[in-house]
Parts: C-alpha cells; sequence; structure tokens
C-alpha cells in the first residue's frame, strides 16, 4: 500500500527516462506503471511494453497535454519480479498471485487465505 516511488527524469513519445532503472533490457515489460503526471492531482496505470537500463517505454491511457508526465513526476511498477522479500505477493494481469511467504519456501505447502471486500476505500 506504500510503494516506493521512482521520479521520471524525463518523458518523451511514450517513454520515461530515469537513472535509477538499472535492470537490464525487457526485464520490466509486461510490469504495471503508475505515473502521477502533469500537476499531480491523479494517477494513470499502464503497461511496460519495452525497457532497458535508464528508461521504460509505456502505454498509458490516452491523456491530455495537461497530463503528459514530466521531469520530477513520481511512478511506481508492480512485477513479480520487483518482490524483494518475505510477505509480499504480486497478481498479475491473469489472475495468477505471486506470492513470497515468511519461511520463504513454496506457498503451495501452505494454507494461504485472502481478505476480499465488495468494497473498498483507500485513503
Amino acid at each position: 500500500m506504500h510503494p516506493t516511488l521512482a521520479t521520471i527524469g524525463s518523458y518523451s513519445d511514450g517513454t520515461i527516462y530515469d537513472n535509477a532503472v538499472t535492470q537490464p533490457n525487457g526485464y520490466w515489460i509486461g510490469a504495471s506503471v503508475t505515473v502521477t503526471p502533469g500537476p499531480q492531482w491523479l494517477n494513470y496505470t499502464g503497461v511496460v511494453t519495452n525497457s532497458g537500463p535508464g528508461w521504460l517505454k509505456v502505454s498509458l491511457p490516452n491523456l491530455t497535454s495537461f497530463e503528459q508526465p514530466k521531469a520530477g513526476n513520481p511512478f511506481f511498477l508492480s512485477h513479480f519480479t520487483a518482490l524483494e522479500g518475505a510477505n509480499q505477493w504480486y497478481r498479475d494481469s491473469s489472475g495468477t498471485l505471486h506470492l513470497w511467504d515468511a519461511q520463504s519456501d513454496n506457498p503451495g505447502s501452505h494454507t494461504v487465505e485472502v481478505k476480499t471486500a465488495s468494497v473498498c476505500l483507500l485513503i
């Protein structure tokens, strides 16, 4: 619920440039990217379609010129490759749950329970 935010170095033609992105070519393909563009009053989520050291090619919804990402805007990535330790999880677009359980072993040997809610309010 409290992701580590990165900062856009620059943005051009659907590509986020950030020197903190150091992973090899293709590492972030398929990741969700959430950007708080422009004047930072709302978020947009898209998909990383290609990546390499220092850059992420992203597919975002159609944005007006006022909402275009710019240098200094925060963003974060969500992908199973970003799990860093126990008690973290990621659910991909196909519905597959990637889980790093507390014991750091195969979660298939444990009972995994998930809360559900028909309504959720995030503040």
